[in-house]
């Protein structure tokens, strides 16, 4: 294995080792990890991560039968790799010719070999977790150049920089957060490291940086450079340095200053900390009156000159550097602004935050407006008046409409919530409340009914109940225009439940017991469906039958008697193209319905029509004393499933409110106007695949003229796997018959009286 072995914990200490390494603007080209074997425990910094086997890993390793790809045994898999690169970006000569930049017009000024040979190639393998295989490649061309002034000058200022590498051998472990806490932490600290910054930055500043006529630029000084973040910190405070003057002009646009929130005064933070180094050590520390430096997010973006800035993390996949920069900006900006301009940006844009965290505090603690607490209710001023709702609902993303305890996802608890919030109804207990049908999770409607006595603004007429010691008569207001329901209602219902219409009802009406016919719809594409066989098998429904065989037995719930009547069975086409893509409906009408019955029934049909069944099934699945079991098949998709209708004879009149109802309709035509969208983009992908050229043994050609339509839509509305040979229907194996579901349900208590025939009004 290629590389020198060096434990994570030793990784930073030995890449400062390293004079090119130190010597070099490193970027990162980013960081694979493969997770399955291995998982990283962060570090301060990318150079302190920690590594360990998952329990894969582990099973892996220790079980040498396991493939291991391109590796001799399973202790050579790869499970980590990292690269570091000299950007260039110094006084590095580059492949055009160019010291620390490319010559105006090179074409490779994005190729990383281009800019500088020197790289670090570290590998991790499975048998050697928390090591890397550390591989130091090339150097850094042309470093010095005698004959570059630009060079020189930046050599001769160099040398009144602090010594990094005195620093990192006199107190490694002050700058190793992987180092454990020694008692020479007190004496090799970071702040006594800054104490030493500080002397010999003062130095530098007063003789260097504010000398006459000076230009000094930060990207080209020969200093050790730190490619990943760290804190320097300090215990006490010196007065701020003196402003800079004005005839300094220095490219600082590729720091990113810190924010220091706690400070009094952020504006002589700012003057303080203005050439503090943000992650890196490009700089120096001019004084050390700054304490627990942020390098986290809180650093200043610079947005102010249109620059982007990014913070040097595992995540970083491209060439970014990690000061902030991108690696190809020139190192020499002559017309940059000069710093005193920048330092009024900086304290423009310190306002504008200090402004924003201002607000965000007032805004948690004290300056949000509090609710109001809502007045009680008293509703003995008004009547009750019992009604019917006409609900329409797009089921899709509901758990069905009954509500259910272990979940509020359902039509009827968003209906109450509203009708609570409205100060409608006062309780569920209290409101008399029917439904029409209850649906499935899946299924929608735009027929479903309930009654339900609700507030009202009326004193007498159709369904108006006075209350028991009410003081409707004496309360101020209006007391002969009703409430307006549907406005009310609509106001805070889902936008996927709408309510249509409503209408007075006698005191006596029930939606469950009142309604003389439910009517469903069930909507398929024809494909290859033969609609004519299906037409005469559902014709055979009609009638009053025993379905059990083509219903769910809620044998649980009491309920013991199958026989419903069917009124109308009808499959038609909702489109008359000859194009194998219209769509079809199935209408059943029926008196009631058992609980999964059209879903049953529906399942059978779609097999009747692709042929794997005769529509003399349907006859035999009727005849309960041949077929006392029902055999074991796939119900159809909910999805398709609509309760359409309702009928309640002359009972009620609907009341639309015309505003509403023109707002119902615009609401739906934007619901379709999405759906059809999606179909349409769809069936135009299909025609382009229709017409795609297709390569056969013998051929090419288009697919259209190679192969007859594929017209397989309906498949999908039986679920689950499709066996290789089909099986049919009275050849199954069968579920329990109705009297050992009895027996079952009477041996554990659940039904008193077993021979109990209530009804149910399912139906999905």
């Amino acid at each position: 294995m290629k590389g020198e072995k060096i434990a994570c914990q030793d990784l930073r200490n030995y890449l400062y080792g390293i004079d090119n390494y130190r010597q070099a603007s490193m970027l990162r080209k980013g960081r694979e990890v493969h997770k399955i074997y291995c998982e990283v425990h962060k570090g301060p910094s990318f150079l302190d991560d920690r590594f360990a086997l998952t329990e894969f890993g582990k099973l892996v390793l220790e079980n040498g039968s396991f493939r291991a790809g391109r590796a001799k045994n399973v202790r050579q898999i790869v499970v980590a790799r990292e690269t570091l690169y000299c950007s260039g970006a110094g006084t590095c000569k580059r492949g055009c010719g160019g010291y620390g930049h490319c010559l105006p017009g090179c074409e490779k000024i994005k190729v990383r070999g281009h800019k500088c040979s020197f790289r670090v190639k570290m590998t991790m393998r499975l048998g050697y977790i928390d090591f890397w295989y550390v591989e130091v490649l090339g150097d850094h061309s042309n470093y010095n150049v005698a004959d570059d002034s630009e060079t020189a000058a930046n050599r001769d200022v160099s040398r009144m920089l602090p010594n990094y590498d005195q620093l990192l051998q006199s107190s490694p472990s002050s700058l190793s957060p992987a180092g454990g806490a020694k008692d020479s932490e007190k004496t090799n600290s970071p702040a006594n490291i800054n104490d030493h910054l500080t002397n010999v930055s003062d130095s530098f500043l007063s003789k260097t940086l504010f000398a006459p006529n000076s230009l000094v630029s930060f990207r080209h000084l020969n200093v050790p450079v730190f490619p990943e973040a760290f804190s320097v910190s300090s215990s006490q405070g010196t007065p701020p340095s003196q402003s800079p003057p004005q005839h300094v002009n220095t490219q600082l646009s590729h720091l990113r200053l810190p924010v220091k929130q706690e400070s009094s005064d952020a504006d002589s933070y700012l003057a303080r900390s203005l050439l503090l180094p943000y992650a890196n050590g490009h700089g120096w520390v001019p004084n050390n009156d700054v304490t627990d430096v942020d390098t986290s997010s809180h650093a200043l973006d610079d947005s102010l000159d249109g620059q982007s800035s990014a913070v040097c993390t595992d995540e970083i996949d491209g060439d970014v550097n990690c000061d902030g920069t991108d690696e190809d900006q020139s190192p020499v900006d002559n017309e940059g602004k000069d710093l005193v301009t920048r330092v009024r940006q900086l304290e423009a844009h310190v306002t504008q935050l200090r402004n924003i965290m201002l607000k965000s505090s007032n805004s948690g603690t004290g300056s949000k407006k509090k609710e109001k607490p809502q007045r009680d209710f008293d509703f003995s001023k008004y009547n009750t008046r019992h009604v019917a709702l006409k609900i329409a609902y797009l089921g899709w993303d509901y758990h069905g409409f009954v509500v259910q305890e272990d979940t509020d996802k359902t039509v009827e608890s968003a209906v109450f919530d509203a009708l609570l919030k409205t100060k409608l109804v006062e309780s569920r207990e209290t409101s008399n409340y029917h439904r029409c049908g209850r649906t499935d999770k899946g299924v929608s409607a735009l027929g479903q009914v309930i009654s339900i006595n609700l507030r009202t603004n009326l004193l007498d007429g159709p369904g108006v109940m006075k209350k028991e010691g009410g003081t409707a008569h004496t309360r101020q207001g209006e007391k002969s225009t009703e409430i307006r329901y549907v406005h009310i209602l609509n106001k805070v219902l889902p936008p996927e439940i709408r309510v249509l219409a409503w209408a007075p009802v006698e005191k006596t009406f029930s939606a469950r017991f009142s309604c003389k016919k439910r009517t469903y719809k069930y909507f398929f594409p024809k494909g290859n469906l033969d609609l004519a066989l299906m037409c005469e098998a559902a014709s055979k429904l009609i009638g009053e039958h025993d379905f059990r065989n083509l219903c769910k037995m809620d044998v649980g719930n009491g309920v013991v008697n199958f026989k419903r009547r069917i009124v109308s069975a009808e499959i038609q086409l909702l489109d008359e193209r000859e194009n194998g893509y219209q769509m079809v409906e199935l209408t059943i009408t029926g008196l009631a319905f058992l609980w999964h019955q059209i879903r049953c029934i529906m399942s059978v049909l779609l097999l009747v029509g692709q042929g794997r069944e005769k529509p003399d099934i349907i006859d035999e699945l009727l005849k309960v004393d041949d077929h006392p079991k029902k055999p074991q098949y796939a119900m159809a998709s909910e999805i398709p499933l609509v309760l359409y209708d309702c009928d309640f004879g002359d009972d009620l009149e609907w009341v639309y409110e015309a505003d509403w109802h023109e707002d119902n309709i615009k609401h739906l035509q934007q619901i379709w106007a999405q759906h059809s969208i999606r179909a349409t983009m769809i069936k135009r992908m299909l025609d382009q695949l229709d017409t795609a050229k297709v390569e056969t043994e013998s051929d090419i050609a288009p697919w259209n003229e190679l192969s007859a339509p594929l017209l397989q839509q309906s498949d999908w509305l039986i679920p689950g796997n499709r066996p290789r040979a089909y099986k049919p229907l009275l050849q199954r194996d069968t579920c329990e018959s109705l009297e050992d579901k009895i027996q079952h349900f009477a041996k554990r208590r659940k039904m008193a009286h077993p021979m109990n025939s209530s009804g149910s009004n399912g139906g999905t």
